[in-house]
């Protein structure tokens, strides 16, 4: 009866050991990219770039050579992104800063981050702009344009448009 009583034991403490380490893995999800690295891997069309562009620019500006007076860009859906997925975009990026600086003192969350632009979703990918609350740009002015593909994108701030891809597959 004792062995039988160890052994039973035994399976529950793996069991909840198990399940405790397992709780304690950090959940994925997703992964950011730069705009030429998605079109690169296939994560884009041309058509997604210049719906991004249209979006972001404001319309057909900087792109009347490859977008004719009658250009409607690919719908928006959702209209805006819900609060869950914008709080799996901010920990991803929270995630991702903490991996890149070991020796900082300061615990980056998810509060840290704020979104500054959505652009749509495009198969499993959100076109968005997110920048770190605390981080400090410079106060030169910018202003420049980027191309894809043919398709240019125009900056005036210091912050870049970036894919999220959910790790997960299209929700």
């Amino acid at each position: 009866m004792k062995k039988v009583l160890k052994v039973l034991c035994t399976v529950i403490a793996t069991v909840l050991l198990c399940c405790g380490i397992a709780g304690c893995t950090q959940q994925e999800f997703g992964t950011f990219y730069t705009l030429e690295e998605a079109y690169e891997a296939e994560f884009l069309t041309r058509d997604d770039l210049m719906s991004i562009a249209y979006y972001h620019n404001g319309g057909r500006e900087y792109n009347e050579t490859v977008m004719n007076e009658e250009y409607t860009p690919i719908e928006k859906s959702p209209e805006i992104l819900d609060a869950k997925i914008l709080n799996e975009i901010k920990e991803t990026a929270a995630r991702e800063l903490r991996s890149k600086e070991h020796s900082s003192s300061i615990e980056v969350t998810a509060d840290d981050f704020e979104l500054l632009g959505y652009y749509g979703k495009y198969k499993d990918c959100l076109a968005i702009m997110i920048r770190n609350i605390h981080e400090e740009t410079t106060a030169e002015i910018v202003n420049y344009v980027t191309e894809i593909d043919g398709v240019k994108i125009h900056y005036t701030g210091h912050y870049t448009i970036v894919i999220y891809r959910d790790n997960m597959g299209e929700k």
